[in-house]
């Protein structure tokens, strides 16, 4: 099996009768011709909370137009859908304030940051009704880009696909010596990857039948910072986009349609040595990638996106699979996901890209006191609150009350991650790791550098260093990130004492 092979679904699209497949703006062909056509990308608000060492978000409803003159009922911190970029020390104490408006509880989960378990936002620090969680966030760690988004139990998948989700910056000040892009908005741009299921009169919906549990949920439109079909303004120059997957199951492949190359200086957790020169990049849920991109020869250019392929199990679940498989054939095409216009009267302030970069690399020969296997499983019954799929880790569903193993700090263990039929982006809380091996040769480009969730296709061996205390009371997570897999099961939790 391929390493970034991945199922397809397609989300119920002939009976809920959606627009077109994969892509509501694929009802028509989309060539460089449209640009003028398209609407301008817009990015979230920022908040630059490094002076102040604080910032206040709030959980809310609101009605978000997908399509226009069409509203659809969504969810978002501080606006009606997803969240604004927060900008923080990489170093430091930040004071953060989160509130709830909504009438049923949610989480604040600091997705990649390094903070103890009792800083962490996960499923153990409900923030009820009414109710404000005032945490201070104790950050050391390099510069990277994580994100913030709900993580309560069971109703994680529900939350994050409505809009409890946001983009989160650690700076550390050195950009500028980097010889990177800075100014946001303009050529330091945050663009949210996501997928959504848009019907055919424009309404973006959900649902959690047992399809949809056993493979994760998939939409048939991809946006961009919740736009579909955008153009972005950019300078004649060296610029750099910040991406962030936050669909629920969709593992994406990036490319520019022209074929032009572009450089990733960064992974989940921090910068790379040197810029990898790659034409494509596969980004799993969860996963964040910084890039670089030249436009300085002023051409337009298009980023376009496919599924990954599907692949198919064997036994029950191969058997079950195979009509969507049959649906994901017509799938094979790519999508367009942003359009970018340089435009002569914007600065140009970075022309080259950097031969280096000052990324910390881990050492892969370190060695672990404690080696783990994880088998990752999915299988029928109940798990997670949810009849009919139960998702499991090492045979056994998530429960809040079992601790699944303690973990001695300021140590570093291997873990290997088995898949079953299904691949899974794998996420621990708490950490970074290294990739050390996927179905037993080094990792590909996406996954080198220092991450926190890897696309688990085939066995995946990960160094992991344990720096900060969770108590049992407020334990680390480890778990699938497609959502619906979270929430039916494939969790578990350990203790960092």
């Amino acid at each position: 099996m391929n390493r970034r092979s991945f199922l397809l679904k397609t989300a119920g699209a002939g009976a809920l009768g959606v627009a077109g497949v994969y892509g509501y703006s694929t009802l028509k062909p989309i060539g460089l011709q449209r640009f003028s056509k398209r609407v301008a990308l817009s990015y979230p608000q920022h908040i630059d909370a490094r002076k102040t060492g604080q910032f206040s978000i709030q959980a809310q409803g609101g009605l978000t137009q997908f399509v226009p003159n069409v509203s659809s009922t969504t969810l978002g911190f501080n606006q009606s859908y997803l969240g604004p970029v927060i900008r923080v020390n990489a170093k430091g104490t930040t004071k953060a304030s989160v509130s709830n408006q909504l009438t049923f509880p949610i989480t604040s989960h600091w997705h990649g940051l390094i903070i103890p378990g009792v800083q962490d936002g996960g499923p153990h620090q409900v923030v009820e009704s009414g109710k404000t969680w005032s945490p201070e966030l104790t950050i050391d760690q390099p510069a990277a880009m994580t994100w913030y988004h709900s993580h309560i139990a069971g109703q994680t998948a529900q939350q994050v696909y409505a809009g409890l989700a946001g983009p989160m910056i650690l700076d550390d000040g050195r950009d500028n010596d980097r010889g990177l892009p800075v100014d946001y908005g303009q050529d330091d741009l945050v663009m949210v990857v996501q997928d959504k299921l848009i019907t055919d009169i424009g309404k973006m919906e959900y649902s959690q039948n047992m399809h949809h549990r056993m493979t994760g949920f998939v939409g048939n439109t991809m946006l961009v910072n919740g736009q579909i079909d955008p153009v972005a303004r950019v300078p004649k120059s060296v610029v750099r986009i910040r991406f962030l997957n936050a669909s629920n199951a969709g593992t994406h492949v990036l490319s520019f349609a022209d074929g032009r190359p572009f450089y990733i200086v960064a992974t989940d957790s921090g910068y790379l040595s040197k810029p990898k020169q790659v034409t494509s990049v596969a980004m799993a849920p969860a996963e964040r990638f910084q890039v670089l991109v030249d436009f300085s020869d002023g051409k337009e250019a298009l980023i376009v996106t496919k599924p990954e392929r599907a692949f198919i199990g064997n036994g029950f679940m191969g058997t079950m699979m195979k009509g969507r498989a049959m649906a994901a054939q017509l799938l094979k095409g790519k999508t367009a996901l942003v359009a970018f216009k340089p435009d002569a009267s914007l600065p140009a302030k970075i022309t080259q890209i950097p031969n280096v970069l000052d990324g910390v690399m881990p050492d892969l020969t370190a060695k672990p006191i404690v080696t783990r296997t994880l088998q990752l499983a999915t299988g029928m019954g109940q798990g997670g609150g949810m009849m009919g799929a139960a998702m499991t880790i090492n045979g056994k569903p998530y429960e809040m009350d079992r601790v699944d193993f303690d973990v001695k700090r300021n140590t570093i263990e291997k873990w290997i991650i088995t898949p079953d039929v299904l691949s899974h982006p794998f996420h621990i809380h708490g950490v970074k790791f290294a990739v050390l091996s996927e179905g037993g040769k080094p990792p590909p480009t996406e996954s080198q550098g220092w991450k926190d969730t890897v696309l688990v296709s085939e066995e995946t061996e990960v160094l992991i260093s344990f720096t900060q205390p969770a108590a049992p009371e407020k334990p680390f997570m480890f778990h699938c990130h497609i959502l619906e897999h979270e929430d039916a099961g494939m969790m578990g939790q350990f203790s960092v004492t």
